[in-house]
């Protein structure tokens, strides 16, 4: 059986994400199937919680393993300013032609709508 890693000794915000997704001791119970004492001593901060249980409560929450260590308003931001990240390069894209690398925007045009090419002078 492989060894589970070391528990982590970082502050968590397991009660507020609990209280934020209406969820209680009862449904990690039910749901996660784990012991009531291990529960209690997790939820408390009297037991260190290990990579397995942040990666079961996070995909119970349906969060982000990262957002179980700071407060959901915290996360709810960061995924506010995620979200419009991805919305004004969405926006910049769609409003911008992107011509593909090695052509330029006269390479369709008619023959006599493009500009001559200048000549060098001799000597250059």
């Amino acid at each position: 059986m492989p060894q589970s890693a070391p528990p982590l000794n970082l502050g968590w915000h397991l009660q507020e994400w609990l209280t934020v997704k209406h969820k209680r001791q009862a449904d990690i119970l039910r749901d996660l199937e784990w012991d009531r004492a291990r529960t209690s001593r997790i939820i408390s901060g009297k037991q260190p919680f290990t990579r397995d249980d942040v990666l079961a409560l996070a995909k119970w929450l349906q969060i982000e393993p990262y957002e179980l260590l700071m407060p959901p308003q915290r996360a709810a931001q960061l995924r506010a300013i995620e979200q419009s990240t991805i919305d004004l390069a969405a926006a910049i894209q769609a409003h911008s032609v992107v011509e593909p690398p090695g052509q330029s925007s006269q390479a369709g045009a008619p023959r006599s709508a493009r500009p001559e090419p200048r000549k060098l002078a001799k000597g250059r």
